[in-house]
This record gives C-alpha cells, sequence and structure tokens, in this order.
C-alpha cells in the first residue's frame, strides 16, 4: 500500500507514513510511538489484520496484562518441608480462584493466561512461581474493576500461604473504535475489488491491539479480511497453515490496493477527511462519563 501510494503523490498534497509497530499486545508498541510523538501528526490512521471473515468493525477488546509472580521460602520437599513457604501453592489457589472468578464474568469479557514458572524440581519446595494474564473486556469500567477483582484472588492466596506476591501491570489496549467514514470508504474500495466487507456479529469478539490506543485520538480503522475459505480459529495451526496459502496472498495484495486507495482519497478528498474527523470528535464526545 506505502509502495503503491509513493508512486502516485506527485502533485497531491500530503504525506504518507509506513510506521513499523511491534509488540502490539503484549509490549504495546504503538502506545511507546505515541508518547514519543510518531502519531501527533497523523490524520488518519489504517490497518488491515488477516482473519476468517471480511469484517469491516471487529470488536477489539480493551486489555490489560498483569505478571504474578509469588516468592516464597525453598526447603527440601521430603526431609523439612515444614521449613518453607510453597510459592507454587500460592500460584495455584490464587489460580483456582480466578477460574471461579471467570463463572461471574460477563460473556463479553475475558481472562486467561499460562503458568510461567512452577519451580525447579519436585523434591525442592518452590520459592518462586510465576503466571502471566490477560484480562479483557470491551468497557473500561467493567475491565478497572475485572483487575481489581483478579487481583484479589492472588493477594488472598498469598495471605493464605505466606508468599509474598509481587504484581505487575501492563498498559492498557483500549478498544478499537472504528471510524465509521474511513470503514465506508475501505467497505466502498474492498467491494470495487471484487468482495464485500460484513459488520460485525453480536456475538463475536476478537482479540486486543494497541491500535485501539491511536483510534481514541486518531481517525482510524482495523478490518478483517479473511485468508481462509471458511472459519479457522486465530492463533491455531490450521491458521498458520492457511497463512502461507495462495489465497492468503491473494488477500494481502487485495488489503494492500484497499488501503492505499482509501488513503489517497483521505489526501485528495477534504470531504472525506473533514467526516472522519466529526465522528472522531462524536466518538470521543460519546466516551464521555
Amino acid at each position: 500500500a506505502f509502495l503503491a501510494l509513493r508512486d502516485t503523490l506527485d502533485g497531491i498534497r500530503g504525506r504518507v507514513r509506513i510506521i513499523g509497530c511491534p509488540a502490539e499486545e503484549r509490549g504495546n508498541g504503538k502506545v511507546l510511538l505515541m508518547k514519543r510523538g510518531v502519531f501527533e501528526d497523523v490524520d488518519a490512521a489504517l490497518m488491515y489484520h488477516p482473519g476468517d471473515r471480511d469484517e469491516i468493525d471487529p470488536l477489539m477488546l480493551a486489555m490489560v496484562n498483569l505478571d504474578v509472580e509469588l516468592l516464597g521460602k525453598a526447603a527440601h520437599a521430603a526431609a523439612e518441608p515444614y521449613d518453607g513457604v510453597n510459592a507454587l501453592d500460592g500460584l495455584m489457589l490464587g489460580w483456582n480462584a480466578m477460574s471461579a472468578l471467570r463463572l461471574l464474568v460477563r460473556s463479553d469479557s475475558r481472562i486467561h493466561g499460562i503458568i510461567t514458572d512452577g519451580g525447579k524440581a519436585p523434591n525442592i519446595i518452590p520459592d518462586r512461581a510465576a503466571a502471566r494474564l490477560m484480562v479483557r473486556s470491551p468497557d473500561n469500567t467493567y475491565l478497572a474493576d475485572l483487575r481489581r477483582r483478579v487481583l484479589a484472588c492472588f493477594e488472598g492466596a498469598a495471605v493464605a500461604t505466606g508468599a509474598e506476591l509481587r504484581p505487575m501491570w501492563s498498559d492498557v489496549c483500549e478498544v478499537v473504535s472504528t471510524n465509521r467514514p474511513l470503514a465506508e470508504a475501505f467497505a466502498e474500495n474492498v467491494r470495487s475489488l471484487g468482495r464485500t466487507m460484513q459488520p460485525r456479529r453480536p456475538s463475536d469478539t476478537h482479540g486486543s491491539t494497541d491500535m485501539g490506543n491511536v483510534t481514541t485520538v486518531i481517525p482510524g480503522i482495523h478490518p478483517f479480511l479473511s485468508i481462509t475459505e471458511g472459519p479457522v480459529p486465530g492463533h491455531s495451526i490450521a491458521f498458520t497453515e492457511a497463512a502461507r496459502t495462495p489465497r492468503a496472498l491473494e488477500t494481502m495484495h487485495l488489503a494492500a490496493k484497499a488501503l492505499a486507495m482509501t488513503a489517497l482519497e483521505v489526501l485528495t478528498e477534504p470531504a472525506l477527511l473533514k467526516r472522519a474527523r466529526e465522528a472522531q470528535g462524536n466518538e470521543r464526545r460519546a466516551a464521555l462519563p
């Protein structure tokens, strides 16, 4: 998309940037770029994501990472277990409390993670245990409450086992706010290339992305275009295989064309940019408490 625009901008006022954004979910790379002013003079941010459906406004959840570390005291598990403090027991108690909490969580929100450290040897009381968690919701107020409740699970477990709890939260990935005028322009360009974008389905949720943080301050879009022949779970082996098929390459070419066409319209049609800015202002006002 960038290369196509570069070759067509002669005589057109404006500038197009391609911004590499590493660590979109785990590291919130765009948040760091925003803090350093990379997006300050940007009028519109356009990207696409491969998926298993052509979807113009996917629900990308707000998300925060939680790294949980519990510290205990090592001891011989057979000879002197009573001299130890079992950090793994503390982690598992907190994990089980978190699993019980899931039953009480709204159906549009998620809590999930992995254990990254469960001890060093079976004959040693673990003096360290750790987990990496993700907490997600389309509602920032509810996300804040979930953060409190998830942390309480591990705080209670630390008290119960005598372990020391060291939690670390990441920055928040915000909900993607799809800019309607830009989305309509992109959808029309995709249609002209032979495919039809669909609206989100009420029951669907997707992952999270720091593109959400960008769209809180800049008009932007984050559509999905299918690289599969039917439904395929994301982050699966089947989706990985789909990513190297001719259909995936065809979709990438189509997405690049549609992005370039949409960006060109932003640069050459002041009315589109005006509508996008107005929609952005309306979204921000609607989000105010």
